[in-house]
C-alpha cells in the first residue's frame, strides 16, 4: 500500500488519517531501522510502516496489513502487551511527554517472542483529533534472553535465602 498525502488510510472515516509525508516516508524507506506511525486510538491504529519493520517481524507488508490494522489485532494473543503499551502511550500523551521509551513482546509471523525497545516520539500531530505517534523499534531479544538464566538464578538464590532466614526464626 502507497500513500499519497491527503490519502485514507482504509475505507473506515473514523481510521481515516493524512498520511505521512514525502519527507517522512523518504526517512522510513531510506533506514534499516524498523519505523511505525500509529494513532494513539482504542487499537493503537497503525498509518505506516516501513519495510525493515515487517522483515524483523517475519511478514511481508501485504500479509501484515491484510491481518492486521492495529496493533490490539496484532497483538491479540498478547493483550498484556498491548494494555501495557497503550498504557504508557495514554499516560504520556495525558502528561504532555513527548518521547516515551518502553519495551515490548512482539510475535513473529513464524511463533517466535521477540523483545524489542520502542523509542517513541507523540509528534503533535493528529488524525481525528487523536495524537499520532512514531516508534523507532530495536531487536532486544538476545540481551533479554541472556538475562533470563541470570535472573532466574538470582530468584532461586533469594528463595533459598528467606527460606534459610525463615527457619532461624
Amino acid at each position: 500500500m502507497v500513500l499519497q498525502n491527503n490519502t485514507s488510510i482504509n475505507s473506515d472515516p473514523s481510521r481515516s488519517a493524512t498520511a505521512p509525508t514525502n519527507k517522512s516516508n523518504k526517512i522510513m524507506a531510506g533506514t534499516d531501522s524498523s519505523i511505525i506511525k500509529c494513532i494513539l486510538d482504542e487499537d493503537l491504529t497503525i498509518l505506516v510502516a516501513n519495510a525493515s519493520f515487517y522483515k524483523e517481524i517475519g511478514y511481508t507488508k501485504e500479509d501484515f496489513l491484510s491481518n492486521f490494522m492495529g496493533l490490539r489485532q496484532y497483538l491479540s494473543q498478547h493483550t498484556k502487551e498491548f494494555d501495557k503499551l497503550r498504557l504508557a502511550l495514554t499516560e504520556a500523551a495525558a502528561n504532555g511527554s513527548k518521547h516515551l521509551v518502553t519495551a515490548c513482546l512482539l510475535p513473529a509471523k513464524d511463533g517466535r517472542l521477540l523483545w524489542f525497545r520502542l523509542n517513541i516520539m507523540l509528534t503533535g500531530a493528529t488524525a481525528n483529533s487523536r495524537p499520532m505517534f512514531s516508534a523507532s523499534l530495536s531487536d532486544i531479544t538476545e540481551q533479554t534472553d541472556a538475562a533470563e538464566p541470570r535472573m532466574q538464578y538470582l530468584h532461586w538464590m533469594m528463595d533459598e535465602y528467606s527460606q534459610a532466614v525463615c527457619s532461624a526464626y
